[in-house]
């Protein structure tokens, strides 16, 4: 049994420019080891999910690189159970 699975994916939730999303797309790809095209699509058009499951320490390293190059991420967890909150009233 494993005892870290890779439970987390990163969102691509904005790029800042041209130069960040090519630069994020080549760290995408050689921290996730997802396929380069596929890192290029995500950068290309955010918001997105990555596909590539990530062990959390893998998720948070890779997202403060990109953070560094002004690419907004996210992280979520494959197996966390999804809740609508309320709206707060006015």
């Amino acid at each position: 049994q494993d005892r870290c699975p890779k439970t987390w994916r990163l969102v691509i939730e904005s790029v800042r420019n041209e130069d960040a999303a090519f630069e994020g797309a080549n760290l995408l790809s050689r921290m996730s080891g997802c396929p380069l095209k596929q890192a290029r699509t995500a950068m290309a058009n955010p918001p997105q999910t990555v596909v590539t499951p990530l062990y959390h320490p893998q998720a948070l390293r890779l997202a403060r690189s990109l953070k560094k190059i002004q690419v907004t991420t996210r992280l979520v967890e494959l197996n966390a159970v999804q809740v609508n909150h309320p709206k707060p009233q006015p």
